[in-house]
């Protein structure tokens, strides 16, 4: 009986010291104990040394709220008998031992056993934020094509709206060289002697040295150049004349735009400077149109990466 017992205590010290490597990292357990053995045969410090070298506990033996550790040994006439009883349970728990230190271990085992039973269980790990999905940038050249709409000031009369359409070749963060067209509806300009309608038509080469890129978004300056022509024909006046002038312009561009994965929505403003500044009239004192020095355009267009 003494071997079977003796081996059941070994295996426990094994199970609870490996389990109190875990449970010392928790916060303390405060108890209270007490210890009834005849002299000679362990105290209850010697008790709560071995009980807290396995498990974190705190004795605090004044205050009644705590839980209690009763141990109880008695010395038989060939072994030593301990029972150990924690407040707020009816169930006794006995070990028998050779000696009174045997015994006292073994008690000590199972009361950390019961304290490392009534932890709560961890908390689960708080789980990381979901990284920031951004999307993947290209570096190798792609061609795009797109078109737009756009507010023209300075190539007719008055504003006028114009459709334009365009091809890029370029690389991300980088260089981008874009080729485009643009034409406007036709405007009416009249004045007491007559009218006149206008359209403006040119092509555009631009050239895109870097740009700044965040995530779905790019901001980037560029410069080209316009040409093209003013087609003027006059209405409701005698012998009406007509034609084309050349519009030859270099131009300055700020691009920002948002990239949603092929397709891309870009807001631009750009300033031409015409080389070529005709006056359009009607007799020599009334004029229909004078080309500015400067010209302006604010366009919203969307392209779509072809490769």
């Amino acid at each position: 009986m003494l071997r079977a017992v003796r081996l059941r205590y070994v295996l426990a010290i094994a199970v609870i010291s490996a389990a109190s490597g875990s449970a010392t990292a928790d916060a303390p357990e405060h108890i209270r104990v007490t210890y009834e053995a005849p002299a000679g045969c362990g105290t209850a410090d010697e008790f709560f040394a071995q009980l807290a070298a396995r498990v974190a506990v705190v004795r605090d033996d004044a205050d009644a709220s705590r839980r209690l550790f009763a141990v109880t040994i008695a010395i038989g006439a060939d072994h030593v008998d301990g029972a150990l009883t924690i407040g707020g349970t009816d169930t006794v728990r006995s070990v028998q031992g050779a000696t009174c230190d045997e015994t006292m271990s073994a008690l000590a085992v199972v009361a950390a056993l019961a304290v490392t039973d009534e932890r709560p269980p961890p908390a689960p790990p708080i789980p990381p934020a979901p990284p920031i999905v951004r999307p993947p940038l290209r570096t190798e050249p792609w061609l795009a094509a797109g078109a737009g709409i756009a507010e023209n000031v300075g190539v007719a009369p008055d504003a006028v709206l114009g459709l334009s359409a365009f091809v890029a070749l370029g690389r991300a963060q980088s260089w981008q060289v874009r080729v485009g067209f643009a034409r406007t509806s036709q405007q009416d300009a009249v004045v007491a002697a007559g009218a006149s309608k206008f359209r403006w038509t040119a092509g555009r080469l631009e050239v895109r040295p870097f740009a700044f890129t965040r995530g779905w978004f790019e901001v980037a300056p560029a410069i080209g150049v316009e040409v093209g022509a003013v087609t003027a024909h006059g209405t409701t006046v005698s012998a009406p004349t007509g034609g084309s002038r050349p519009w030859v312009a270099p131009r300055a561009v700020g691009r920002g735009a948002v990239h949603l994965g092929r397709f891309a929505v870009e807001l631009e403003g750009g300033v031409a400077f015409p080389l070529v500044r005709d006056r359009y009239f009607v007799g020599p004192d009334m004029t229909l149109f004078q080309v500015p020095a400067v010209a302006f355009a604010a366009q919203l267009a969307v392209s779509l990466q072809i490769l």
